[in-house]
């Protein structure tokens, strides 16, 4: 499973796309995988989480600016 969506960096207004693939606990033999999309961010720390359905669900993230390097916090946006 993959969480995205789109940050503007606090430092120099960049807008950019990021992407996450969420964490699965370990309680089976069949694991969702992704592929990296080549023209996202990909997100640095998981700041704040929720486990949900077996999955561990971010609500706040971290991730660097490709346009000048800051390190952002994008709380993410969950739907039901």
């Amino acid at each position: 499973m993959k969480i995205e969506g789109k940050h503007k960096c606090e430092e120099c207004n960049h807008e950019y796309e990021w992407w996450h693939q969420v964490t699965q606990e370990n309680s089976g033999y069949l694991f969702d995988v992704e592929t990296v999309p080549k023209n996202k961010v990909v997100v640095n720390t998981v700041v704040k989480a929720i486990k949900k359905n077996g999955y561990r669900i971010p609500l706040e993230v971290n991730a660097y600016c490709p346009n000048c390097g800051n390190f952002n916090s994008i709380n993410v946006k969950v739907e039901d």
